[in-house]
């Protein structure tokens, strides 16, 4: 075993190297012994060394610790999976009244509510966000995308949903409960805030490939260098369930351990439930290996063994966990090098858990073959951005203003150096010059730059008046959101 762990580490160092990855940490355990390993820097700026105490957002991973939170509330008779919710949170009010009356608790943490995904309610317009929970209170605006209980639909909102649930049956927020009943007993010493994580002395800072544009189109192979970027802020307590605990990796470890040990911290039951927490309940993507979808888990199979495994991302950082029989591993890096993490949890598990030996490097070669840096398939991904400037649109005026949804909030359009800006909530944010749609005299489009958000495009449709079109392609159907002028 311990030939084995060399072979590893000695591998996970010479890739991180090879990848330009800033930092990456490993906790892991198989049988009975432990591996906890800090690889590369916190920040480039500061070159501090990673440290396997060091704070990193957890991100997704979070969800875990949600589901838990639930078996506690079943197993103190506060909760039931199959119940609907309603009885709990009479208050709620979902577009479809049918759902509404009908979406259970299993339902929410499974990703089977069929509600499309609407990822800019939550990292779009940040007036939608803030401590009164109007986001939750106008969720009869927000549309569906699929079918209920017959889809796979990742949802932020359905886990925000849960969360809500948990503070008015446990009379806690959400971050005390976790925090009293699971964080406290395995001494994880978690935050919960992008200020609480920044104020540590011993936290990671994201990064992201420096992709500017104009240097890219010069070179014939990317070959780019990672740059320090500012956390993600998300610090909305209604998402407090989808991703904001910040915690090491060295706790991270505690947190599978306890879920190897099926729930227990030595005689004291922690988790409560896991049987039901690590069952699928969404099987509408599975494939030979992909069973589905468990609460805040997925479910794979691999040989004889079942593995429950997340992903986790935000903006700088990636992540991975997972846990099966006598093994369970954690990997974390402050890059959005996310092959290399999600990879890395597969290739360790074919190591440790096969009868034979496995060849890291082959795995690497036949898996990671793709040049250094190389982000893009094809360079024709990279002349979409070559051509002349777009014509501006001879009534561009019209686009000034302020546009509002119920649920999304607003934002103002304002114009500067014949560039359309967003003016507010959040000044960070950029909008490129509009083009005239090539099929459409009516529509013209332009593209949005979030600062920690890839680019996302809207689209200015005349109808009776101007109407500004937010097209959200990431659940299984595309829909609309449409911003009304005020």
């Amino acid at each position: 075993m311990q030939e084995k762990l060399a072979v590893l580490d000695a591998f996970v160092k010479q890739e991180t190297e090879r990848l330009k990855i800033p930092g990456l940490v490993i906790g892991m355990r198989i049988e009975d012994i432990e591996f906890v390993k800090a690889y590369g820097v916190r920040s480039k700026s500061t070159g501090v060394p990673m440290e396997i105490t060091t704070l990193l957002q957890q991100c997704s991973l979070t969800k875990s610790f949600c589901a838990a939170a639930c078996g506690l509330l079943v197993h103190m008779g506060k909760l039931e999976w199959r119940k609907p919710i309603v009885s709990y949170l009479p208050d709620l009010m979902l577009k479809d009244l049918y759902i509404t009356k009908t979406v259970t608790l299993i339902d929410l943490l499974s990703h089977r509510l069929g509600l499309a995904p609407h990822p800019h309610a939550r990292r779009g317009t940040r007036q939608c966000l803030s401590s009164s929970y109007s986001l939750y209170e106008n969720l009869k605006e927000l549309d569906f995308c699929d079918q209920f209980r017959d889809s796979y639909n990742y949802s932020e909102i359905a886990y925000a949903i849960v969360g809500r649930l948990i503070e008015r049956v446990s009379g806690q927020t959400f971050t005390a409960f976790v925090d009293e009943h699971l964080l406290k007993p395995l001494d994880i010493h978690g935050v919960w805030t992008t200020e609480a994580f920044l104020e540590s002395d011993n936290h990671a800072m994201p990064h992201c490939w420096d992709t500017n544009v104009e240097t890219l189109l010069e070179m014939e192979e990317p070959d780019l260098e990672y740059k320090e970027i500012a956390p993600f802020n998300d610090d909305n307590p209604f998402f407090s369930p989808c991703g904001t605990l910040h915690c090491s990796a060295q706790d991270m470890l505690k947190w599978l351990n306890c879920l190897l040990n099926d729930g227990k911290h030595g005689d004291q039951q922690i988790v409560y439930e896991l049987d039901v927490i690590t069952s699928v309940h969404n099987c509408s993507e599975n494939s030979n290996s992909y069973l589905g979808y468990g609460c805040g888990w997925s479910i794979y199979k691999y040989d004889r063994h079942l593995i429950k495994a997340h992903n986790g991302s935000n903006p700088g950082f990636s992540l991975h966990m997972r846990f099966t029989d006598d093994f369970c591993m954690f990997v974390c890096s402050n890059s959005d090098k996310e092959s290399f993490v999600m990879d890395l949890p597969r290739l360790a598990t074919s190591l440790f858990l096969e009868a034979h030996e496995s060849d890291l490097q082959m795995h690497r070669e036949a898996i990671w073959s793709e040049p250094l840096g190389k982000i893009w398939d094809t360079q024709d991904s990279l002349k979409y951005c070559e051509g002349p400037e777009p014509e501006m649109h001879p009534e561009f005026d019209e686009f000034l203003g302020r546009f509002s949804h119920p649920a999304y909030g607003s934002i103002e359009i304002t114009m500067r150096d014949h560039l359309m800006l967003q003016r507010d909530p959040e000044p960070a944010q950029k909008l490129y010059q509009a083009r005239s749609h090539p099929n459409d005299p009516r529509t013209v489009f332009y593209t949005l730059q979030f600062e920690f958000e890839i680019h996302m495009m809207l689209e200015f449709v005349k109808r009776d008046r101007w109407t500004l079109i937010v097209r959200d392609a990431s659940g299984s159907l595309p829909i609309e959101i449409v911003l009304n002028k005020d």
